[in-house]
């Protein structure tokens, strides 16, 4: 027997009996036994109200057996149709879920996989042996020549280095750039007057050191006397040319205002000692458009500032500067707490062990 249900003026419920209903053995016998006999067939009765003959019947139906109920709650009949639908879709509902759930657990697996992978790539296998910089002046210094300075730079290359700036030094400890690199920097940039040893800089760099690192894709740091340079060229280092070494890579970083021996000597009063660092990075930013984080002691004046008994890396960093190179040597550069004492290599004295030195540190 099929019973389907429906709505019938708004909320009065209504079945409607299957024909199959009239064809079972006791439908006839229903409908004689709901309107009281008295000798009506099934045809006349089935002209009668169909909502009150199937309630009948189905009362009729299930107290003499004739249905699938056992007992006379007839009515409820939809109940358990519906609890079962539901469970049903309970079941499908659950089982999309748990397929849903399962689904992004292996997704999210090799995810995790790729992410981890850039850790280790970014400290090995040559981050950790440290950047060596190397401090020049110019290529005529000490027992360094021109053709020294070039083999020095060739066998950087072969070795496979790659120059960075002091700008760039932070990025590397911290894991974020590989290996195999160098620092190259390049004193007194401006202090060309006087009998000074270094007065040929300007000259020097241009006709030696320029071609040299040009030639292999390097570039330098230039530590620059900022009350010696020159508004126009012709005479010595003038702000346009290190402009444009400034748009080919050079960083340009502070070496003081004036480079007074003074301050090697501990004679210099707090106010010009800051004068010296605060005056010329304020001159780099204004010609540059970029603020210098470095200060290259002149004479390696560490030891002077010390002895004038002031707070000189409070006066730095009140200046802006976030690294302070010395002249010392003592390896190369490996951790932040070297960047308020950064060590250099004096390469005229390397001359004979300077590829063994440099190999250390390379990253082939």
């Amino acid at each position: 027997m099929v019973v389907r249900t429906g709505w019938l003026h708004g909320s009065q419920l209504w079945r409607v009996v299957d024909r199959s209903v009239l064809r079972h053995p006791c439908s006839e016998r229903c409908y004689a036994e709901a309107w009281g006999g008295h000798g009506r067939g099934a045809g006349e009765l089935k002209r009668l109200s169909l909502n009150r003959a199937v309630v009948l019947c189905l009362a009729l139906m299930t107290v003499s057996a004739c249905g699938a109920w056992a007992r006379p709650t007839a009515t409820p009949l939809p109940a358990p149709t519906a609890t079962l639908s539901a469970t049903a879709t309970a079941t499908a509902s659950a089982t999309v879920t748990a397929t849903a759930s399962a689904t992004p657990t292996p997704t999210r697996t090799p995810s995790a996989t790729p992410s981890a992978t850039p850790t280790p790539t970014a400290t090995s296998p040559c981050s950790g042996l440290g950047v060596p910089v190397i401090m020049y002046h110019s290529t005529t210094y000490g027992q360094l020549t021109a053709a020294e300075f070039v083999r020095q730079m060739d066998t950087l290359a072969e070795l496979g280095f790659r120059t960075m700036t002091l700008a760039e030094l932070p990025a590397y400890l911290s894991g974020r750039q590989g290996g195999g690199r160098v620092i190259l920097t390049f004193d007194d940039i401006g202090n060309t007057t006087g009998t000074d040893l270094l007065t040929a800089t300007h000259d020097d760099f241009w006709s030696n050191v320029y071609p040299t690192l040009h030639r292999l894709h390097f570039a330098g740091v230039l530590a620059v006397v900022t009350d010696k340079i020159h508004e126009e060229e012709g005479n010595g280092w003038a702000w346009p040319e290190l402009l444009r070494l400034q748009a080919e890579g050079y960083q340009i970083v502070s070496h003081s205002a004036t480079h007074d021996v003074r301050m090697n000597r501990g004679r210099l009063s707090e106010d010009e000692f800051r004068r010296e660092l605060c005056a010329s990075r304020q001159a780099i930013l204004l010609r540059t458009g970029v603020c210098p984080d470095a200060y290259v002691w002149p004479f390696g004046a560490v030891l002077g500032v010390d002895r004038a008994g002031y707070d000189y890396q409070a006066i730095a960093e009140a200046c802006g500067y976030s690294m302070l190179v010395t002249v010392w040597e003592s390896g190369a550069v490996s951790t932040p707490k070297q960047l308020l004492r950064v060590p250099r290599y004096h390469p005229e004295r390397h001359i004979r062990d300077f590829e063994s030195l440099m190999k250390q540190f390379a990253c082939r």
